[in-house]
């Protein structure tokens, strides 16, 4: 078995299609990035394993059925963890390598409220994360082959390691990275002239914003209606209204009405969907 890179790339990008279908703009971003540390954790957790393998003996009859034993390992290590990573998700501690999960809280903020090159940058880091998984479990099922950590690392990544170090998982976890970045983004040589294509492949923007992706238009945080409607975010009016332009063909609803029906449904706890379907039914009898 090979590692397409083309094809896993589309095959994750389609994914993120179908989250997006699955959950409102607001909760998205958040289940993409708990989705990349749940994608990542098991391979810290399996990682004495994996340097196991690479003790020369060869240890699968073929190249596929080596790579199904690291991939099964993968998947019964996943859901093995998963209460403890549900935990870990709630405190928000989830560390992978030199990835946490405190540092995607600042995006995340951004991409929950209308910024779609927020919601862009969460994608492009799910992407890139899940190339890094595929490339450790091909790098771990050619060490069940029988292969050395540097024949399996060149033969996986097209690199010499020379004297790096493949021993410690945060080390070799920023190797991986580097490499998933490259085949994310392509390559190009010394010239600038591109080597490798590009194989990512930014999705249409999440968010209905006419006014440009980090230029939302909302009333200034200083505003009256947030001290009137505490449930109210910046985004939610130009967001709503532009979803109830799109649908309907107008905004009949003013910005105070509009606030209040927002805030109001948010305290009962609906979601972004449930408020749209009610700012809805009052734009059709204004």
């Amino acid at each position: 078995m090979t590692y397409d890179y083309a094809w896993y790339c589309d095959d994750r990008r389609k994914l993120l299609l179908k989250w997006r279908d699955r959950y409102t703009p607001s909760v998205y971003p958040s289940k993409v990035v708990m989705n990349i540390f749940y994608s990542l954790c098991p391979l810290a957790e399996m990682w004495p394993a994996i340097q196991a393998s690479f003790d020369g003996a060869v240890k699968a009859d073929s190249w596929d059925a080596a790579y199904d034993r690291a991939y099964n390992h993968y998947q019964h290590v996943k859901m093995a963890s998963r209460e403890t990573f549900d935990n870990l998700l709630c405190d928000k501690t989830l560390v992978v390598g030199f990835l946490t999960y405190e540092s995607f809280l600042p995006i995340l903020s951004k991409a929950s409220q209308g910024s779609n090159d927020a919601v862009e940058e969460v994608e492009y880091s799910y992407c890139t994360r899940e190339v890094v998984k595929g490339l450790v479990l091909n790098w771990y099922a050619r060490g069940i082959f029988g292969r050395s950590k540097a024949d399996a690392f060149l033969a996986t990544c097209g690199i010499s390691i020379m004297d790096m170090n493949l021993d410690s998982f945060d080390e070799a976890f920023k190797l991986f990275a580097h490499v998933g970045v490259s085949v994310i983004g392509g390559t190009k040589d010394s010239a600038g002239q591109r080597i490798d294509p590009a194989l990512y492949k930014p999705l249409p923007p999440l968010w209905p914003n006419p006014f440009g992706s980090d230029n939302i238009q909302a009333p200034p945080s200083g505003n009256l209606l947030y001290e009137a409607y505490p449930l109210l975010r910046p985004t939610d009016i130009p967001i709503f209204k532009q979803h109830l332009i799109n649908i309907s063909g107008s905004c009949n609803i003013d910005f105070t009405t509009m606030a209040a029906i927002i805030d109001a449904r948010r305290s009962i706890g609906k979601n972004d969907h449930e408020i749209l379907e009610d700012l809805l039914r009052v734009n059709q009898v204004q």
